[in-house]
């Protein structure tokens, strides 16, 4: 059985969350354990209170990056089978990431996607714009290692794979922890550049998955936000496989971790806007090595936090369905459960 990763997300910051509940499907494929991630250290922790949130006008849709906005639902696909299901099987989630684009190509749900008929293709994105669901690509995942491709031509490769294959944009999955930040952050820095050219914010979706402890003083997207947060929608955070402290619960995921790397602390030390943080977690405990929290558990973090605007991730489908989101959600989001369809979907 193949799996997916969701995000949810809330006006303001996100949370991000492996699948949690198994939906039956017709044939069983490999497991897929690309997005387990090594640990990083990080440094010590800061206790300070958190800055208020920034108004932010991120998000997109195949029409108008402005009109797509919070809260997002976010949902990875790597485990299938179909690289798209019909959007009825996913109601509450308004974001699907198709895992995933390798430096050397299309690959898993990404390839399955490309093999379908252009009339296939269309009559989905159709359905899921009906549904005001964004069709995005996953780059690279934990097992790639892309540093020694050349940027600007891959950015380039990847954004005619997003035109030509009609999808709402892209999302960078950078995992590659054998590269000095020296090295990783110019070569994300001219590929996030090349991506936006080629895929200007007014119709298209640009967002990352770092690793949360990336976000801490000196680390990679510490340091890539202050070149290019501009060009990022949002930045969909791995709370997890970062070992035994891997943000176990609601002070650690918002208020008070090392490295300054909660929720808050990001917000305040990087000057980040709530809104562009979706926290992300593993939706059954064997989608992560570390991190794991119990949907009912993260439903109340994301309710204590709801009025600072979160959103949520997770990692992966089918393990976190409809039924996880609902747990996740509860009485939270009144008007954007599942049942109803998010709260913003924004025009097609």
């Amino acid at each position: 059985m193949r799996n997916w990763k969701f995000f949810l997300a809330i006006t303001g910051t996100a949370l991000v969350f492996k699948s949690a509940v198994a939906i039956p499907v017709t044939k069983v494929l490999r497991q897929d354990t690309s997005h387990y991630s090594r640990e990083i250290g990080t440094g010590d922790v800061n206790t300070s209170t958190p800055a208020g949130d920034q108004d932010d006008s991120s998000g997109t849709n195949s029409s108008s990056s402005s009109s797509f906005k919070a809260p997002y639902f976010v949902l990875y696909n790597d485990l299938g089978p179909e690289p798209a299901p019909d959007p009825s099987t996913i109601k509450g989630w308004n974001v699907l990431n198709i895992a995933f684009y390798l430096s050397s190509g299309p690959t898993d749900m990404a390839q399955a996607w490309k093999n379908l008929d252009a009339e296939k293709r269309k009559s989905i994105r159709q359905s899921y714009q009906q549904a005001g669901v964004k069709l995005l690509l996953s780059a690279f995942g934990d097992k790639d290692k892309p540093i020694d491709k050349d940027p600007e031509q891959l950015g380039q490769e990847m954004a005619d794979f997003v035109i030509q294959n009609d999808l709402d944009g892209i999302d960078v999955d950078y995992e590659d922890l054998d590269t000095s930040t020296d090295i990783a952050e110019p070569w994300l820095v001219t590929l996030t550049k090349t991506l936006r050219q080629h895929l200007p914010k007014e119709k298209y979706l640009l967002t990352h998955a770092p690793q949360a402890p990336w976000f801490a003083e000196g680390k990679l997207y510490a340091q890539l936000d202050k070149a290019i947060g501009d060009l990022i929608d949002w930045y969909n955070i791995q709370f997890y496989n970062q070992g035994q402290q891997s943000y176990p619960d609601c002070e650690s995921l918002f208020n008070q971790a090392d490295g300054n790397t909660a929720v808050y602390q990001i917000n305040k030390s990087l000057q980040i806007p709530l809104s562009k943080l979706v926290v992300g977690k593993p939706g059954i405990q064997s989608d992560a090595h570390s991190g794991y929290m119990e949907p009912s558990t993260l439903g109340k973090c994301v309710a204590q936090a709801k009025g600072q605007g979160w959103r949520v991730m997770s990692w992966q489908y089918p393990h976190a369905d409809i039924k996880w989101l609902q747990s996740v959600k509860g009485s939270t989001f009144d008007g954007s459960d599942p049942e109803s369809g998010p709260e913003n979907p924004g025009p097609g």
